[in-house]
C-alpha cells in the first residue's frame, strides 16, 4: 500500500484508511493520535468538528479536552493534505479533525510505522514522503 498518494493537487494517506484511534495522548507541546503503529501529531492549534459544533484546541491547554478525548476509538475514513499545509482527517462517524499551518514551527506530522510520511512546514506548505529518496515539495 502506498504511504502517501498524490491526488487532485494534494495528497491522501491511504495507509490510515480504516485505522482506529487507539490512544489519544495530550502532552504539553502536542496532541498525539495513535492508530496502531502510526501517529498523527498535532503541534499547533486544531479543530474537532462534530454534530455539536467546532471545538478549537491548542496543545498544552487543558480546557475543552472533551472533544479531543472522545476521538479515542474513532475510525479514520480519509486523511487529506492540501499544498497549503491544511490537514483534514475525516472519521467514519462524520467527525473531522482539522489543522492548518502555523509559524514558527511545524503544525502537524504524520508518521507511518515510525517513519515521517508528511509534515506541515512552518508557516505553510508540506513535505511529503512519496516513498522515493527525498520528500516531494510543493
Amino acid at each position: 500500500m502506498e504511504r502517501v498518494l498524490a491526488v487532485d493537487g494534494g495528497w491522501v494517506v491511504p495507509a490510515l484508511r480504516g485505522s482506529g484511534i487507539g490512544t489519544v495522548r495530550v502532552e504539553a507541546d502536542a496532541v498525539r493520535l495513535f492508530l496502531g503503529p502510526d501517529t498523527i501529531e498535532l503541534r499547533g492549534p486544531f479543530e474537532v468538528v462534530d454534530e455539536v459544533g467546532t471545538h478549537r484546541q491548542v496543545p498544552g491547554e487543558r480546557a475543552g479536552l472533551g472533544a479531543v478525548a472522545a476521538l479515542g476509538g474513532a475510525v479514520c475514513r480519509t486523511v487529506r493534505i492540501e499544498p497549503t499545509g491544511q490537514l483534514a482527517v475525516e472519521l467514519a462517524d462524520d467527525r473531522f479533525v482539522l489543522a492548518g499551518p502555523v509559524s514558527p514551527f511545524s503544525a502537524w506530522v504524520i508518521e507511518l510505522g515510525g517513519r515521517p510520511a508528511a509534515a506541515c512546514r512552518p508557516g505553510g506548505g508540506v513535505d511529503v514522503d512519496l516513498g522515493r529518496d527525498r520528500p516531494a515539495d510543493r
